[in-house]
């Protein structure tokens, strides 16, 4: 019996190389893509996430998928930049006291969703919400033990006294903020 062969290498080549020719000016999106708008504000963004978050109240999250989204809802004195270092957000300014034992921050002209303006009475309770043992907030951490005290000294100006000089005080202005009437 004699075997046949067929030229299907050559065969196959030509298939692959035809596959690859497709033609780059088809209606479904083959061709060059079209200018973006310009940027805009308003409208709506879906952002995945690989689960939900545990809850949606700033005092209460303890997961990191809640943490993400409460980055994007809400707004502190600081916040972490791409470099990893704090910035102000609402913070103005912030000046540390030369003995590292105290932060002022000076607040920027900024409003709640209501229309009224944040105060540094607002910062003060917030932080005083925080650490009150009956909310149990789990973002009462290492950093925020450390505060002795949180003081509005000006309607625009707060002051954070620790019990000890660290190196890690700045993330302590990163926590969530209230609406004094509300706590």
């Amino acid at each position: 019996m004699k075997i046949v062969r067929h030229p299907s290498w050559p065969l196959l080549l030509a298939c692959l190389l035809c596959l690859g020719c497709g033609g780059g000016d088809a209606p479904d999106g083959g061709g060059p893509s079209a200018p973006a708008d310009a940027p805009s504000r308003g409208g709506t963004a879906v952002i995945a996430f690989p689960a939900e978050p545990d809850v949606l109240n700033p005092l209460l999250y303890a997961s990191a998928y809640s943490g993400m989204v409460m980055v994007l809802l809400n707004d502190s004195l600081v916040e972490m930049g791409e470099d990893f270092l704090y910035a102000p957000q609402i913070a103005a300014s912030v000046t540390r006291d030369p003995d590292g034992l105290g932060l002022t921050a000076a607040l920027r002209p900024w409003r709640w969703s209501d229309g009224s303006p944040l105060t540094a009475a607002d910062v003060a309770a917030s932080f005083q919400l925080i650490r009150d043992p009956a909310v149990a907030s789990p973002r009462y951490g290492a950093v925020a033990r450390t505060i002795v005290s949180v003081t509005a000294v000006a309607p625009d100006t707060v002051r954070y006294r620790f019990a000890e000089a660290r190196a890690d005080q700045d993330a302590a202005l990163g926590h969530v903020l209230l609406p004094a009437r509300l706590t």
